[in-house]
């Protein structure tokens, strides 16, 4: 009755709803809401597989936020349904999806939203090559959190700032990356990249970790030395104007930014 009255109106400009087991409810309500702007959608059975399967989206050209913690497969058929207006993709589960599922999201991104401003997504070392076309494609890019289960490899880590400092347009400067503990010189190099390119704005990090240990143990001196030189490094790069805000805050998302 209420989902009836709802598509009846078909005025909703924005659903916030958790998916359960009633698919044929859900399907009606949400092929029918052709007005929303903000869609954000949960599942408490991030792998409900069954129900995500028969989810139906339909003619979403006016949808400008999506904020979801269920599937990516879903993801996929929200976005495929609409019209280059995304602004914001903020995607708060992906642990559990692989690589190729992973990668339809990625291209997914790079085919519908050119005009995205924010993202958040999970990602792995074997989608990178996906992700920088993304970078390419998507230059109003502005704000970019990515998230990983495994922290602990620097390679890794070493491979995703290779590609944001060659592939990141001019209006990428935002960063929340929990991606891996970044050796210091990792860090460094990335800085250097980024300063030496020419339209690049200050970088805005919330927060990026350091691995004082550099994978192996370190005396409490060692420690210590190391933790100072990465605040000098950060305090040099501010003072060239390389980076803007370091901002060390795990509370912090720069989603918080954008106005809808």
């Amino acid at each position: 009755m209420i989902g009836n009255a709802i598509v009846e109106k078909n005025d909703l400009t924005y659903l916030n709803l958790t998916i359960e087991n009633n698919v044929s409810f859900y399907n009606n309500l949400l092929t029918n809401l052709t007005k929303l702007r903000k869609l954000v959608l949960y599942d408490s059975r991030y792998r409900n597989v069954t129900v995500h399967k028969q989810l139906k989206f339909d003619n979403y050209s006016q949808l400008q936020v999506l904020q979801i913690g269920i599937s990516f497969s879903v993801a996929v058929k929200i976005i495929q349904a609409t019209k280059n207006t995304i602004q914001v993709i903020w995607l708060d589960k992906g642990n559990q999806e692989s690589e190729e599922q992973i990668a339809l999201l990625i291209r997914s991104i790079t085919e519908h939203c050119r005009k995205l401003k924010y993202l958040k997504t999970y990602l792995k070392d074997e989608n990178l090559e996906d992700f920088k076309q993304l970078l390419l494609n998507c230059k109003y890019l502005e704000g970019l959190y990515i998230f990983r289960g495994s922290i602990y490899n620097d390679e890794d880590g070493k491979k995703l700032l290779d590609v944001l400092a060659d592939a990141a347009q001019d209006n990428l400067y935002k960063f929340q990356l929990h991606y891996c503990y970044f050796k210091i010189d990792t860090l460094n190099n990335f800085f250097k990249k980024w300063k030496g390119k020419k339209g690049r704005k200050p970088l805005y990090l919330y927060p990026i970790l350091a691995n004082y240990y550099e994978n192996r143990y370190l005396s409490r001196e060692e420690f210590n030395k190391n933790k100072k030189r990465f605040n000098e490094m950060i305090e040099s790069y501010k003072k060239d104007k390389t980076i803007k805000i370091f901002e060390n805050s795990k509370d912090f998302m720069f989603i918080n930014d954008f106005e809808f």
